[in-house]
């Protein structure tokens, strides 16, 4: 292959730039919404139209740098403890099939 042969002559490394990982697991965020953070892309379209568009600002973005992930908004507080209303806006706005109807 091409490929190989490159990679060969200009001595690739890729361990190199392996880099640190997350590893999470899927989890419900709401009764009829998933979310696989292993698929997030952290683009922030669902905390936009979930804010936007149906105006309950649910979702948001927490931590910083490294560590940041979509979860509610008010901090120790799940999904299914707040005024969503299931339109599944967020589900249908997800580029990458991160969040999932059940």
């Amino acid at each position: 292959m091409q490929t190989d042969r490159y990679a060969n002559e200009y001595i690739v490394e890729p361990e190199k730039y392996a880099g640190k990982t997350h590893r999470y697991v899927r989890e419900d965020i709401q009764s009829c919404i998933e979310l696989n953070r292993e698929k997030c892309i952290l683009c922030g379209l669902c905390v936009r139209i979930c804010d936007e568009s149906v105006g309950a600002a649910l979702l948001g973005f927490v931590n910083r740098g490294f560590d940041t992930v979509i979860n509610p908004a008010v901090i120790d507080a799940g999904l299914c403890d707040m005024d969503c209303v299931s339109c599944v806006k967020c589900v249908e706005s997800c580029p990458t099939g991160a969040l999932a109807r059940k």
